[in-house]
């Protein structure tokens, strides 16, 4: 005999319910645990417009002033009074926790330290401010967890910007977790580390440029055009040889234009450049394609070690193709670059193009006012330094070295086990 549920009329009698509603408020029902309103107050400081100084810049955030890949404030804007939009309604004091209403899945979760007390917010972000300051960064990691990040996901109604409503929020349960000393002292150890991991991340530029000027592949120069940094990078006169890009290049072809119509959740990767990190690819929030599509448009498809740059708005961003996106296929906006490697190493590549001298190179030969963008015959003369494979190989594992040893792995495993050890008490 099948199983069946009941559903509660107050569920049922709402006009805008959905399926992934419902089943939501059965979890919760199921799960037992305690009303999130019994943790915090939920937009408890609204910015007075009366006192907002037209001419007086203040410190904004919205969604792109979060990093949801690693869940801290990154990006705040600083906006004049007069500029600041109509969503821009609450105000946030150090220790408060911004959840944000639109997208949930993203998992757009921050503490606000005190370099953004007072800050203007967004209404699309919930404030949630602790009801104990102690519990901070012990609900920071359960509403960044993996199972509360699916319920909540789960009552974000609306097909083109899911979105989570107030009185939803209000009557979310969480785990009844442990608060005890220890708990709190782990947690905020663990915050402390991961946000000065963050903090304290080289750039992928910064670990290549180090080890190309150390192997004399390139060098710093002033450049009086530059006004922070004062300085840019060109080849070294060290360098033994150098090559125009199309004679290291065994293919060299742009990728496929593809109606935004035919995007769905899954199917053939179509990588744009918002998927490109630099270093690689990463379809986080990429969009798929059906198979027919992806064999119509056959000539934009990836191979296995391909390095791929872009030719369109940001002009020389590059990726790497690895083994789960082969057969992908690539905008008409990347240009797809199949390497010699017998002359050349195709991450020896990948990391060239991520210095300041071959993004330069590149940007004086792109084109356009409004949106800069570079002809494929154009990124083929791009010099490109060639020493002997073995230094190439020595130079990528050098810089892939130390890409490793500031990876953020070790500690996600550490946070993600003291948080499943939390949900899991609660059950």
């Amino acid at each position: 005999m099948k199983p069946y549920k009941v559903m509660p009329y107050a569920v049922l009698e709402r006009e805008d319910w959905s399926v992934d509603y419902l089943m939501a408020s059965l979890e919760e029902k199921a799960d037992k645990g305690i009303p999130l309103l019994e943790w915090v107050n939920i937009n408890p400081t609204r910015v007075d417009k009366k006192e907002i100084e037209k001419t007086t810049t203040y410190s904004y955030l919205d969604l792109s002033s979060i990093s949801h890949e690693y869940g801290i404030i990154s990006n705040p804007k600083e906006v004049l009074g007069e500029d600041l939009p109509a969503r821009a309604t609450l105000k946030v004091q150090e220790g408060d926790i911004l959840l944000s209403s639109v997208r949930p899945e993203r998992n757009h979760v921050a503490v606000v330290d005190e370099t953004f007390d007072g800050c203007i917010v967004n209404n699309t972000f919930f404030v949630l401010r602790p009801k104990q300051r102690n519990h901070t960064e012990l609900l920071y990691f359960v509403l960044r967890s993996n199972d509360v990040n699916e319920q909540l996901s789960l009552l974000a109604r609306g097909t083109a910007i899911p979105t989570i409503r107030k009185k939803e929020i209000e009557s979310f349960q969480i785990p009844d977790i442990e608060t005890t000393s220890e708990n709190q002292q782990v947690a905020q150890t663990l915050y402390k580390d991961w946000i000065f991991k963050q903090q304290n991340q080289q750039s992928v530029q910064s670990i290549v440029e180090k080890r190309f000027i150390e192997h004399g592949i390139i060098q710093t120069e002033e450049n009086s055009d530059l006004p922070d940094p004062l300085y840019t990078t060109v080849l070294s006169d060290q360098v033994e040889a150098t090559r125009n890009l199309k004679d290291l290049l065994l293919k060299a072809r742009s990728g496929a234009a593809i109606s935004s119509k035919e995007y769905q959740e899954e199917g053939i990767p179509y990588i744009r450049i918002r998927d490109m990190t630099g270093t690689s690819v990463s379809m986080e929030e990429g969009v798929y394609i059906n198979e027919a599509t992806a064999e119509n448009n056959a000539k934009g498809k990836v191979q296995k070690g391909d390095v791929l740059v872009s030719r369109v708005g940001t002009v020389g961003k590059a990726g790497f193709v690895s083994d789960e996106l082969e057969e992908a296929v690539a905008s008409q906006h990347i240009s797809m670059l199949q390497v010699n490697q017998d002359r050349l190493n195709p991450l020896f590549l990948l990391y060239y193009l991520n210095t300041s001298c071959s993004v330069d190179h590149l940007l004086k030969l792109a084109s356009g006012s409004v949106q800069k963008f570079i002809r494929l015959k154009d990124i083929k003369e791009l010099p490109v330094p060639v020493p002997d494979l073995k230094l190439q190989e020595q130079v990528v594992q050098e810089i892939e070295r130390q890409i490793t040893e500031q990876s953020n792995d070790s500690l996600k495993d550490q946070i993600h086990d003291f948080t499943e050890k939390l949900l899991n008490k609660s059950n």
